[in-house]
This record gives C-alpha cells, sequence and structure tokens, in this order.
C-alpha cells in the first residue's frame, strides 16, 4: 500500500506537537507499509539563528534525516517558516502534493477545508489532534472525509459522523518507550537548596498556560516547609510571551522564591535533549486553563509519563484519562489551594504514582500497542483500495 503523509511539520524541534506525532506516525507506518511518502515543511532557520544552528550542519537534523533513510521515506521538504508565514507553507505544501501519485493521503496538522479538494481520488485520512468544539459547521466539513483518526478518547462526541459513512478510528499517539526511559541525571543543578521534590514545567509562558497562582502556591508550600523546587522550561516566540517572562520574574523575587523557582529559555531539539531533562525531575506540571490548541493527549505528558513522572494536570481532555488511570492528580490551576494540596498529595505518593506512570505508557502508548490499531485500520483500507 503506498501512503502519502501530508503535514506542516515533521521536523525537529520535538517539543512541537505536530512534529513529534507526525514523526511518530512515520515510524508506525514505516513498519507495516510497502511504500511511504513525506510532504513537509521545513523552517527557515536562516531567520531565526537565535533559536537553532543551520539546519545542514546541526547533527540533529543530520540524524533525523538518516532516520528517514532507514524508514525508507520518499521525502519532499517545503522550505518555509511556517510560524510566521503559516498560509505559505500550507500552499506550497498542497502545491507539492498534488504532483504525487499516492493510494493512501494521510493528513497531520493541515485544516481540513484545505485538504478535501486533494482526497478524490485517494482513500483520505484525516488525524484530529487537538480539542476541537462540537458545532454544527465542524461536522459538516468532517462529514466530507472517509476516514477520521482521533488521538484523544473523547473521539465519541463525534460518533454522530458514522451515520453519514465515517469511518472513525482511536489511535493515540505512539511513545518510543526505548527512548523515553529514566537516565542518570547529568544536567547542573538549577536550585540552590536541596529538593525533595522537584517539580518540571515545559511549555508556553503565557498565562492560560502556567497562571500566577502556581508561583504563589510554591510560596505556601516553603513557608510550611516544604522543600520542593520548580523549574520552568520555555522559548520565547512572541512579544506577549516576553512581556509574561518579565512579569513572572518579577513576582519570583517579590515572593522570596529565586531559590526555589528557576525559568531557562531553552528548546528541546532532541530526544536525548528531553530525556535528559525529565530524568532530573520527579513531577510534570501541565496547566492549560482552556484547551484550545492543545494536542490531546499532550505529547510532553506521554514522554513524561514513560520516564515515571506523574503529572499535576487540569482536568481537560485525555488528561482525566490519564489520571483515572493513575498517572497523576487533577488540580485547578487557577486556584492555589487546590495546587497546593495536589503537590502535597504526589509529594507523599511519589513512587506509587511513579511506577503507574510508566505503565500507563506500556499498556496503551507505546509502539507495540499503537502500531497494533494502525495496522487494523490498514488491513480495513487494503480491502477497499486494492
Amino acid at each position: 500500500m503506498s501512503i502519502l503523509i501530508l503535514s506542516p511539520r515533521a521536523i525537529p524541534p520535538w517539543d512541537s506537537a505536530i512534529a513529534s506525532l507526525s514523526r511518530s506516525r512515520l515510524k508506525s507506518l514505516a513498519s507495516l507499509t510497502r511504500h511511504l511518502t513525506l510532504v513537509t515543511c521545513y523552517r527557515d532557520y536562516n531567520s531565526i539563528q537565535q533559536l537553532h544552528e543551520n539546519i545542514v550542519t546541526n547533527s540533529i537534523y543530520l540524524d533525523y534525516f538518516n532516520e528517514l533513510r532507514r524508514y525508507s521515506v520518499t521525502t519532499y521538504f517545503v522550505k518555509v517558516d511556517p510560524d510566521t508565514e503559516y498560509n505559505k507553507a500550507i500552499t506550497r505544501l498542497v502545491l507539492a502534493t498534488k504532483t504525487l501519485d499516492s493510494i493512501v493521503l494521510w493528513n497531520i496538522g493541515i485544516p481540513l477545508h484545505v485538504i478535501i479538494p486533494l482526497c478524490k481520488p485517494s482513500t483520505c485520512i484525516h488525524e484530529l489532534i487537538t480539542i476541537e468544539q462540537k458545532d454544527s459547521p465542524l461536522l459538516t466539513v468532517l462529514s466530507k472525509v472517509k476516514h477520521i483518526v482521533f488521538t484523544s478518547t473523547s473521539y465519541t462526541r463525534y460518533t454522530k459522523l458514522s451515520s453519514k459513512g465515517v469511518r472513525l478510528a482511536y489511535i493515540p499517539p505512539a511513545i518510543d518507550t526505548e527512548v523515553y526511559r529514566r537516565t542518570k541525571c547529568t544536567l547542573n543543578n538549577y536550585f540552590q537548596t536541596v529538593c525533595d521534590l522537584r517539580i518540571l514545567y515545559m511549555g508556553p509562558l503565557l498565562s492560560d498556560r502556567f497562571p500566577l497562582t502556581i508561583l504563589r502556591a510554591m510560596k505556601t508550600l516553603v513557608d510550611e516547609g516544604y522543600n520542593i523546587c520548580l523549574l520552568v522550561v520555555s522559548t520565547i516566540r512572541s512579544k506577549r510571551s516576553l512581556t509574561y517572562y518579565g512579569r513572572l520574574q518579577r513576582l519570583i523575587r517579590e515572593l522570596g522564591l529565586e531559590k526555589y523557582v528557576k525559568i531557562k529559555r531553552k528548546v528541546l531539539l532532541s530526544d536525548h535533549g528531553k530525556v535528559q531533562t525529565y530524568s532530573c525531575f520527579d513531577v510534570l506540571l501541565y496547566t492549560p486553563i482552556k484547551g484550545v490548541e492543545m494536542s490531546d493527549p499532550p505529547l510532553t505528558v506521554l514522554e513524561a509519563l514513560s520516564i515515571g513522572l506523574p503529572v499535576i494536570a487540569s482536568p481537560i481532555g485525555d488528561l482525566k484519562y490519564l489520571a483515572r488511570l493513575g498517572g497523576g492528580l487533577l488540580v485547578n490551576p487557577l486556584n492555589y489551594t487546590s495546587l497546593v494540596e495536589s503537590i502535597k498529595g504526589i509529594h507523599d505518593g511519589l513512587e506509587e504514582y511513579s511506577v503507574r506512570a510508566v505503565k500507563i505508557v506500556d499498556n496503551y502508548f507505546s509502539h507495540k500497542v499503537v502500531d497494533k490499531r494502525i495496522n487494523m485500520l490498514l488491513e480495513y483500507l487494503g480491502g477497499i483500495v486494492d
């Protein structure tokens, strides 16, 4: 079976949800099908050299190109910066795709209305990776694609599509459990005190992702005698984020938390970099207030669970499902008392939570488990297109 994968980003850095998911799908499909073609874009890194080295010389990118060769995938790269020229990126990707022959078009991260004209005569799979709003216009557009893959258990919201001939398949992201396993922490010590519980936050520095109540909760815990530390790892990609970064730094000083809370501006390009970071911590903090543009489930959370970090998370999307499986505790990120109690709960039961976290990924999100689901879908498609 020949499969064409279309994605706006399937290249490092791997802290991009679309990039990580696309790479995960590539690995799964490469082990199950005869021929794969990937059409994706890479950023014009000459314009943002402060974040990355040149794509031609950086070992991270060279390793990825070698990985693609091992998969025996034909790859077409479109040069553009999707962060600042998104519409141009989409246009170029679509133009590149129109010149290629394929039996199955697997779409990851391209707006649905853009790819609908490409779905004929090919069999078309559209992957929903974010929390979508349940409204009539969306259902109308979705009904024009015959095969939809959901990464979240929340796909049940769209079961009415099955009455319109749409086939729904739940296929969660696959985590490489051979890579995402705890290793020895070799990073420098970020904190000026002994930490009994090391908390990690990785994500955007925005008020709707990292509310100020987190710092107030840390202040309460420190005042009560808990030796708890928090590292915030993020990139600054907008003026809004830069302004909020300054506000956080001022509040850290006002609360006297300089020994316990650090913010590190860093781009995590490689698996190794992320594993090294996760391995130096005990708990992951994931606190979006809204699910807007949030991948579901978040790959950051799954990777951390695989390394043994339970999560303290907002009750959004599959985060509720992961908590029910025993992977952590749910919290109201706008209620500092809720944050305090959740951190105390993880602190007191850390070892048990950590063991459960690893088992959750092994049992539900490993390649061994996820690839079986993908194979079932391909077998079904094979009966249609052959």
